[in-house]
């Protein structure tokens, strides 16, 4: 999996949130590698939603982990989490992610939910 363009798509809602790990292939396009996806929890059905898209972004590199490591990837979601959370004061939880995600080299590119089909499917 390693020196190809990798991409980790994600989505989440108050009943489940899913995720696609994408690799370029041969022919130059992204082709889905992995998937996963869960029922939230009671719990984590309390939270906003820039929290919950957090949430599925941890456990789906917690998921791939092994396939993101010293890698550069690009994180791909509907979800405006990363912006909101550096305007609003970190709760511990969020704070808390945001240290698991140091581990990562990677970039976040904000998607319309139009063009993210795919995973909606999933959460």
């Amino acid at each position: 999996m390693y020196a190809r363009k990798t991409e980790l798509h994600t989505d989440a809602y108050k009943q489940g949130y899913g995720a696609i790990l994408l690799q370029e292939a041969e022919d130059g396009k992204l082709h889905p590698v992995y998937y996963t996806s869960k029922k939230t929890k009671t719990a984590e059905e309390k939270y906003d939603s820039y929290e919950l898209e957090v949430l599925t972004i941890i456990n789906a590199l917690k998921k791939f982990h092994v396939y993101l490591l010293g890698q550069n990837f690009k994180i791909v979601t509907d979800g405006s989490a990363f912006q909101k959370t550096a305007k609003k004061e970190l709760i511990t939880r969020i704070a808390r992610w945001a240290l698991q995600l140091e581990e990562f080299d990677y970039e976040i590119e904000h998607r319309a939910g139009s063009r993210m089909k795919h995973v909606d499917a999933l959460s």
